[in-house]
């Protein structure tokens, strides 16, 4: 425990090894003996404060006066002296034992070291300690008797004068109470801290002791000091009608001898009470501090000890609810430190699942391009993180993935943002199964060529329906929602789907858009809403940025309320502001949504650039070729200038289209077919295009060409009648009943009562 504050220089320095040098030499001698010792002055200081008291009542010069009585005092004097030493006991140690009973029991457990005596014998020391100072008191006073029975002996046999002896014994009766007070108080002091150290020692052994000895009130000592008081000043009022010449020099004496017994009453009395309270205050400082709150008192007087008795009652109670408080906190610590080593080990092995689903989900969420027009570039930033085998990791729901594909022999890119339902593990599984199934999706198609075949806008559909039935196994308990690009790498021609994700973002020319999309289409495995499935269709230009994102880019808390709730971001087109800022920059953007408010989500980004690598044909040759194709009148040379610009600029529509005219007037659909499905090639986003070149094959019975054409019409735009038209009489044509019927539910659809949708459907009782 730490000291009491304040600790006096006079109590380190002086008092302390003033009690020190006491100790020793009661060890070394005896307590009789050390008493005896510091009481021995009390004698000769009160016999002549008795004799300046008598001299202050004889007119006469008191030396003179009383010269027998004070031959008879020396005489008187060294013989009760050694008489005192003996019958206090400073000579017990040589086997003369101490006429005071206390004292006499005490001095055997005194003589050994206290700390090796037992709480028994201590406690016994302790109240013969108590009984020791009034013992001593008492051997005193009838020292002082026998010696002033002698002294009365002595002047009643020279002079004979009764009146004078009975003077002496009023003046000495009054001594002999001075006597017994100051005695008294000396030996309670030096016993104080004997019992102060007796008491240390049964603190120590977590033993009771203020509640074993109890003095006398306090206030008999300011009694008793008082009564000193009264008495000296009772005698310097007869100094004062005193008529003898020695008067003036006489009552100095006796002012200083009164000064000195006061003064060492006074000094007894208040260090012992100041010394008491100090105790007092470093106890209780103690068991503020968390201690036990010990009190060895040093006063014996009543008060103080009843102070002490009280004070120890309630630190002991004080400890007993500290200690079973501190029971209760070992065992409620003990209950937390078990559940949280099991939960440490249980976190330990959590989040070695969550390194392994961690990595799991690295490698099949990669960006593994294989093109030379679209760059990829991807952020995750996953809200929960953890460590294992000192590695920093993070797992969540959102996944950004890109993957190279060749359809019907053409290279395209496929881009996928997604988000699955849950944070954590329970998102960090959406993500396996969804990039499980994505993975297994394209190596099929690596490997089938029936998948290679397909347009973009069929694959792309088959495989959201082939996830949304995978994610609707398990009945709403894991959902994703996610949108997806096809990217054509030569053209820019994109087929996107957006299953309930964040609209993606395009920036052209500095400017940030949202590219629209239909709406209506629910996540993967949500049931609860079915809409029409169809793809969105789009073009990107050389030096377009598209930018897809999970709703953790808009879900953030940009303030909190009066009730310290959260108020969440409402404006969805904040983050064209910041996609704008950051010039499609992906830290920079995610520094910007981190600047508008607090990320409360798992966050992805994922960056598609397109730049075109086609070299430009030399303008010179193709006006030269166009001169001549203008200047030529023979069909023939018309096809052959045609053909040669193609040569230079293969993707010249404009040629295209002409050479598509000459054949359609020539009426060569053959070769028109051709052509048109060539332009498709060049520019897949034409409507126009694609039913020219599904009418032709349709024409020519190629209903395989016609229905791949046409199904694309169908799966981007099935709000036009000719289209789906089209689409029923290529499956009217090659007897494909469900054709037919899905045909014909989406013409009855667009248009109710269609006669043609009624011939469709005539045969499924659907009409």
């Amino acid at each position: 425990m730490a000291p009491s504050p304040v600790v006096g220089v006079a109590e380190r320095f002086v008092y302390r090894a003033a009690f020190s040098f006491f100790i020793k030499l009661v060890r070394h001698f005896s307590l009789g003996a050390v008493l005896w010792l510091v009481t021995l002055p009390v004698f000769p200081v009160l016999n002549y404060y008795a004799f300046l008291f008598l001299a202050g009542t004889e007119p006469r010069d008191a030396m003179q006066a009383y010269s027998a009585e004070w031959s008879a005092f020396w005489l008187g004097f060294w013989v009760t002296l050694p008489l005192y030493g003996v019958f206090s006991g400073a000579l017990c140690r040589i086997g003369i034992p101490s006429a005071i009973g206390s004292l006499r029991r005490a001095e055997p457990v005194l003589a050994k070291s206290i700390a090796e005596s037992e709480p028994e014998r201590l406690r016994d020391l302790l109240r013969l300690l108590a009984k020791v100072p009034l013992g001593l008191a008492q051997v005193a006073s009838l020292i002082y008797i026998a010696q002033a029975l002698f002294i009365y002996f002595e002047s009643y046999r020279i002079r004979g004068d009764i009146v004078r002896i009975g003077l002496l014994a009023l003046i000495d009766a009054v001594v002999v109470m001075m006597l017994a007070g100051l005695v008294y108080s000396l030996a309670e002091f030096g016993c104080s801290y004997l019992r102060v150290q007796v008491k240390r020692q049964l603190s120590a052994l977590d033993e009771a002791s203020n509640d074993l000895i109890s003095g006398r009130s306090g206030i008999l000592r300011f009694l008793y000091l008082g009564f000193v008081a009264a008495t000296s000043i009772v005698a310097l009022v007869a100094f004062l009608f005193a008529k003898n010449n020695n008067a003036l020099s006489e009552a100095i004496q006796f002012a200083a001898l009164t000064f000195v017994i006061c003064g060492t009453l006074a000094f007894i009395y208040f260090y012992t009470w100041t010394y008491s309270l100090k105790q007092l205050s470093e106890a209780t400082y103690a068991v503020a501090m968390g201690g036990r709150g010990h009190l060895p008192m040093m006063s014996n007087d009543r008060e103080l000890v009843e102070v002490a008795v009280n004070f120890d009652a309630a630190t002991y109670e004080i400890n007993t609810i500290r200690n079973y408080l501190t029971e209760l906190v070992d065992e409620k610590t003990r209950t937390l430190s078990e559940a949280y080593n099991e939960l440490k080990a249980l976190k330990s092995r959590q989040d070695g699942d969550y390194y392994l689903t961690s990595n799991l989900i690295e490698s099949l969420t990669e960006l593994r391009p294989e093109s030379e027009t679209v760059v990829l570039d991807s952020l995750l930033k996953q809200f929960k993180t953890f460590e294992f085998m000192g590695n920093t990791k993070e797992i969540g729901g959102d996944m950004n993935a890109g993957y190279a594909l060749r359809l019907q022999g053409e290279k395209y890119t496929l881009v996928i943002n997604a988000d699955a339902m849950g944070k954590s593990l329970q998102g960090a599984g959406g993500v396996l199964v969804l990039g499980s199934a994505i993975r297994s999706l394209i190596e099929r198609t690596h490997i089938t060529e029936g998948l290679r075949n397909l347009s973009p806008e069929r694959w792309l559909k088959n495989s959201f329906l082939e996830l949304h039935h995978l994610f609707s196994s398990f009945n709403g308990s894991m959902m994703a929602s996610m949108i997806c690009l096809l990217v054509h790498d030569k053209s820019g021609y994109t087929v996107m789907i957006n299953a309930e994700h964040p609209k993606g973002i395009i920036l052209r020319r500095g400017e940030a858009e949202f590219i629209s999309n239909h709406e209506g289409l629910r996540k993967l495995g949500n049931n609860a809403v079915k809409g029409r499935l169809w793809v969105d269709t789009f073009v990107l230009h050389p030096g377009d940025v598209v930018i897809l994102g999970s709703d953790g880019r808009d879900d953030l808390v940009v303030a909190y309320d009066a009730e310290s709730q959260p108020v969440m971001n409402e404006d969805e087109r904040r983050i064209l502001e910041i996609v704008e800022a950051a010039e499609g920059d992906l830290p920079r953007i995610y520094m910007g949504i981190r600047n508008t408010g607090e990320i409360v989500d798992d966050i992805s980004l994922l960056r598609l650039e397109y730049t075109s690598r086609a070299q430009k044909p030399d303008a010179q040759t193709l006006q030269r070729l166009w001169r001549e194709h203008g200047a030529a009148e023979e069909p023939v040379a018309r096809l052959d200038a045609l053909r040669k610009i193609l040569q230079v600029d293969a993707d010249n529509m404009a040629a295209w289209r002409s050479l598509l005219r000459v054949h359609l007037r020539n009426e060569n659909l053959v070769d028109a077919a051709f052509i048109a499905e060539c332009m498709v090639r060049i520019r897949p986003e034409r409507d126009f295009l694609m039913y020219s070149a599904a009418l032709l094959y349709f024409r020519l019975g190629n209903s395989e060409k016609a229905l791949n054409f046409a199904d694309r019409l169908t799966l981007r735009n099935w709000h036009v009648e000719r289209y789906l038209v089209l689409l029923g009489k290529i499956h009217e044509s090659r007897q494909d009943e469900p054709g037919m019927r899905e045909a014909g539910l989406l013409l009855n659809e667009l248009e109710p009562g269609h006669e043609y949708a009624k011939k469709l459907l005539s045969n499924f009782n659907l009409g």
